[in-house]
C-alpha cells in the first residue's frame, strides 16, 4: 500500500513538473491597462498579475515571466503564435474563435467618456459629430465601429496617448475601459470628477487569450489553477484590493 502511494506521489510531482516546464514555454505578454496590468516601479502590477501569480502558486506551479508590450504587439502575437498568452481582454462573439480563453479574471465596461458638458450623446447623432479615441485593435476600436459605423475615429498605439488628447480637447470622446480610462486620466494629472460616462458599450469580463497552438491539456490546468482562487474568494479579494 505504501509502495501504491509513493508512487502515485512520485506521479504528481512529475506531472506538476513537466506543466510548470510547458508554462515556462509560452510567452506571457501583457499591457499597460491599470489596474488590470500595468508597470510601476520597473515591476508588473494590477488584478490580472495578482490573479495569474495566485492561481500558479496556490496550484503548485511555479511563478512566469511575464513582458508588458504595446496592445497591437501583443494582439498580432496571440493571433499568430506559436504558443503565446496575452491578457487582460476582453472576451467576446468576435474574438470567441480566434483564442483559447482562461478565466474570467474581472468583470468589466467599456464606455464612451468624455469631458462633462462637452458632448450631447444621443441615438440620433451617433457620434457624427464628434472625433473618437481608440487604441488600435483595442475592444473599444470594434464596439464604436459595431456599434455606430461611420465615425471619425483617432487611433493610437497606447492609451496614454489617447488620455493626453481628451485631457487637451484634441479629441472629444474616449472610448476604452471604464476603470482604466479613469486611472490614466488621474496619474496624468486630469480630475476624474470633470468626465463623464456618455454611453456603455458593452459590459463583459476579461480574461486570459492563448494562441490557437497552445495545448488544451495546458490551457485547462490553467483554467483549473485560476478556477481554485476564484472557489475560496481570492480572486475577489484581489479586485477588491485594486480598486481601492
Amino acid at each position: 500500500m505504501l509502495k501504491v502511494g509513493l508512487v502515485f506521489l512520485l506521479f504528481f510531482f512529475s506531472l506538476t513538473h513537466v506543466m510548470a516546464q510547458q508554462l515556462r514555454d509560452l510567452v506571457f505578454m501583457t499591457e499597460e491597462y491599470p489596474p488590470y496590468n500595468y508597470t510601476e516601479h520597473n515591476q508588473l502590477k494590477g488584478i490580472s498579475i495578482d490573479v495569474l501569480d495566485q492561481a500558479l502558486k496556490n496550484f503548485g506551479l511555479q511563478p512566469v515571466k511575464v513582458r508588458s508590450y504595446p496592445w497591437v504587439r501583443g494582439y498580432e502575437a496571440v493571433l499568430r503564435g506559436p504558443n503565446v498568452v496575452l491578457f487582460s481582454m476582453t472576451r467576446t462573439v468576435a474574438r470567441e474563435d480566434l483564442f483559447q480563453w482562461v478565466g474570467p479574471i474581472s468583470p468589466t465596461e467599456i464606455v464612451l467618456i468624455a469631458k462633462k458638458g462637452r458632448v450631447k450623446f444621443d441615438e440620433e447623432n451617433l457620434l457624427r459629430n464628434y472625433s473618437v479615441g481608440v487604441v488600435r485593435s483595442d475592444i473599444g476600436e470594434l464596439l464604436v465601429s459595431q456599434k455606430f459605423g461611420s465615425v471619425n475615429l483617432q487611433f493610437s498605439s497606447q492609451p496614454d496617448q489617447v488620455a493626453r488628447q481628451l485631457i487637451s480637447g484634441r479629441i472629444d470622446v474616449w472610448a476604452y475601459e471604464k476603470n482604466v480610462a479613469l486611472w490614466i486620466i488621474k496619474q496624468m494629472g486630469g480630475d476624474p470628477n470633470d468626465y463623464e460616462i456618455l454611453h456603455v458599450l458593452e459590459r463583459s469580463e476579461l480574461y486570459f487569450a492563448l494562441s490557437k497552438d497552445v495545448d488544451t491539456r495546458l490551457v485547462r490546468q490553467l483554467q483549473n489553477a485560476v478556477d481554485h482562487i476564484t472557489e475560496i474568494g481570492l480572486t475577489e479579494k484581489i479586485i477588491k484590493k485594486n480598486l481601492k
